[in-house]
């Protein structure tokens, strides 16, 4: 067996052929299944780390988080490892492939795995969350973003505690992130969440506009503040949230903004979005 896995690893890893390569990773995904195979999986989580070729590293990456979540039970302390794997291609590997299809996988054991324990879906998560405030470019971090707000999105109530933390992730981009397109695209998710939580999960939309009302007053930079209140526009005339503590809560903060605002023109833009709110909204 040691043969023939070593020879199946060195041709995934070695990448000159795309067809070959992906056929062996599909092979090791099935002696992986059905011989209940330690080597097989570890060869997998090898050809996901090790492979020249960019597409094949991304393809082993996301059968070897498939694999993750369907082996869980027989190999509990690899099932650990290959998180770990995911967490490094999602932050290093140079390709941005792989380390898009790691933050993809990562995002879907966090999903998958069950509540009960909660330490794999948690450590997927705080995966996700290293590469949310670590990852190698802007793009890295705002695709983390997007996969944070899935994660809540997803789980909701069922889930609080990786809900919570999926959202508690977003507030340190939003409040963080030296990028400002990044805190921007924080804010999109957790204004998103906020208007679709509603309701189904009060808690949690409630940390999201709480989240962005902190911004509205700490952001360092007029923009971001600026940016802010368009969100939280946004949530307080929406129709869900019309007349309701949700829709206070926001034109309280946009009241601060337009009277206590240090930046002129971000007092003028808060009382601007302030007057075009239905007056059901305040």
């Amino acid at each position: 067996e040691a043969a023939a896995v070593d020879a199946l690893t060195t041709v995934a890893m070695n990448g000159s052929d795309l067809a070959a390569s992906k056929v062996v990773v599909k092979s090791l995904v099935q002696l992986t299944k059905v011989l209940a195979s330690k080597r097989c999986f570890m060869a997998l989580i090898d050809s996901a780390l090790g492979s020249r070729e960019g597409r094949v590293g991304a393809f082993a990456a996301r059968h070897t988080g498939g694999l993750a979540v369907a082996m869980r039970h027989v190999f509990h302390n690899l099932t650990c490892h290959c998180i770990e794997t995911l967490r490094e291609l999602a932050l290093h590997d140079s390709n941005i492939d792989v380390r898009y299809q790691a933050g993809f996988q990562l995002k879907e054991l966090a999903r998958k795995f069950p509540a009960d324990p909660a330490r794999l879906k948690m450590q997927s998560i705080a995966a996700l969350v290293d590469m949310s405030v670590l990852g190698r470019h802007r793009n890295d971090r705002e695709f983390a973003a997007g996969r944070l707000q899935d994660i809540a999105g997803a789980l909701g109530a069922d889930h609080a505690d990786a809900t919570k933390e999926s959202i508690e992730a977003l507030r340190c981009m939003l409040r963080w992130d030296s990028d400002r397109s990044v805190r921007a695209h924080a804010a999109q998710m957790l204004a998103w969440l906020a208007q679709n939580m509603q309701y189904e999960n009060d808690s949690s939309a409630k940390l999201c506009i709480e989240a962005l009302v902190d911004m509205s007053t700490q952001g360092e930079e007029a923009a971001d503040r600026q940016l802010v209140a368009q969100r939280l526009t946004e949530i307080g005339s929406g129709s869900r949230a019309m007349a309701s503590p949700t829709s206070r809560q926001c034109v309280r903060a946009l009241r601060r903004m337009a009277v206590g605002d240090p930046d002129s023109s971000t007092r003028a833009r808060a009382a601007e979005l302030l007057s075009e709110l239905p007056a059901e909204a305040s």
